[in-house]
């Protein structure tokens, strides 16, 4: 793409979109019980990216020359689904987030993903546009590098408050009623969540019955 000659070749060299066997290659992370393979650098994001049109065409030629694959395991990662937490009481696994955890909710996973994207490769890619500078060696890992930051991400907001053991076992307490549920949130500001009814308490409403 460094050539302003661009001439695009036939075949797509790149992926951008999530196949049947995606769950297949995740290799990393949590994949035994409840759980969900996660496109780190996001599937949505990616395959609803808005460039704007006097943009789109550049960018668009810009990825069908970049060999990079959504799909590739070090793109995927296995999540828990909140049943896994419910069936082992918060024990298994320790200090990761739910995929079913503030994902796609507006202000969630997935729009910061889509943000990212946007501010470190779209915009980017035409920014360099004029000079030349863009290849899709450099495409791909900006890519690679959105993949990184995500998965760091994650990584950190599945420790918060203490991490996922600690804010399930205490989630009933009322000190915890405003930040048990962070751990458990994909996104940078988790929305509140309601924890359930406790044992103790469902044995405190039985015991008037008799």
């Amino acid at each position: 793409m460094a050539n302003k000659h661009f001439s695009k070749p036939p075949k797509c060299e790149s992926v951008l979109w999530r196949t049947s066997t995606y769950r297949d290659n995740c290799k990393n992370g949590f994949c035994e019980g409840s759980w969900e393979a996660h496109h780190i650098t996001c599937s949505h994001a990616v395959e609803g990216r808005k460039i704007e049109k006097e943009k789109k065409k550049y960018v668009e030629d810009c990825l069908w020359i970049t060999k990079w694959d959504l799909n590739d395991s070090s793109n995927l990662i296995g999540l828990p689904k909140n049943r896994q937490y419910r069936t082992t009481d918060g024990k298994k696994p320790l200090n990761m987030c739910s995929h079913q955890v503030d994902h796609n909710t507006s202000d969630g996973y997935t729009s910061e993903c889509k943000k990212w994207l946007k501010e470190n490769v779209w915009n980017t890619l035409c920014d360099k546009r004029k000079k030349h500078e863009v290849t899709a060696k450099a495409i791909k890992k900006q890519l690679e590098k959105c993949t990184s930051v995500f998965k760091k991400k994650l990584e950190t907001r599945g420790m918060r408050k203490g991490g996922t053991l600690v804010c399930w076992q205490k989630r009933f307490q009322e000190e915890y009623e405003d930040i048990w549920y962070h751990p458990f949130s994909m996104a940078k500001k988790p929305r509140k969540r309601y924890p359930g009814i406790s044992n103790k308490n469902l044995k405190s409403i039985f015991s008037l019955i008799k």
